[in-house]
């Protein structure tokens, strides 16, 4: 089963995030995938005020909040590096650029470097 075609499928013929996304997890198959993507995609369409609050009250931070971190990062220019050991292997992301808005560092723990 083509995951995409059937995540497209989920979103197309429903009219809501939240029905996108049980109809996507209800499809025999990979549904987990597919339900993934299909979220992703309702997500873009409907916007993330559309996932029911209950489901986000359910989620993990099974991040630590790096991708929120890292995203902050990018949506405000600022030129720093994440360094986080990850099972013993060191990973470094860098972000580019310009300086913030205000023209002052960020400081935020666990980032080494910046503008």
């Amino acid at each position: 089963m083509d995951n995409l075609s059937m995540a497209l499928h989920c979103v197309w013929t429903t009219d809501s995030f939240k029905s996108a996304v049980l109809k996507a997890a209800n499809v025999c198959g990979d549904a987990d995938t597919v339900a993934a993507v299909a979220g992703q995609l309702a997500g873009a369409i409907y916007g993330a005020s559309q996932v029911p609050k209950p489901w986000l009250e359910h989620l993990e931070a099974w991040d630590s909040g790096d991708i929120l971190l890292k995203a902050w990062l990018l949506y405000h220019r600022e030129e720093a590096v994440l360094s986080r050991a990850i099972k013993g292997n060191a990973a470094a992301v860098a972000f580019p650029v310009r300086p913030s808005r205000d023209g002052e560092a960020l400081a935020t723990d666990g980032l080494e470097g910046g503008s």
